[in-house]
């Protein structure tokens, strides 16, 4: 699960989700908790994410906020990881 803010150095952050999908196919993060993504920790977890699942893994986090997805939309996540609204 992601927590409610996403900000500042996310490395911890990073390797937990690598950790994750590597015991999951497809991993899937539970974003419903996650209110807030600060724009360089977006761009961080683009450049974080990008090695492995560049390397046959599938990702994806579900129930993102309207905010955060379209953050995520515009720096290019939607490219790496399959990104899920919430319906309300």
């Amino acid at each position: 699960m992601m927590p409610a803010v996403v900000e500042g150095r996310i490395d911890e952050l990073i390797v937990a989700i690598a950790t994750y999908s590597d015991d999951h196919d497809p991993a899937i993060v539970d974003c419903s908790r996650l209110n807030r993504v600060d724009f360089n920790a977006a761009g961080r977890l683009v450049t974080g994410l990008s090695p492995f699942c560049g390397n046959g893994k599938s990702l994806e986090f579900h129930h993102v906020n309207h905010l955060v997805l379209a953050l995520l939309n515009v720096i290019g996540l939607k490219n790496i990881v399959r990104i899920l609204p919430r319906k309300n």
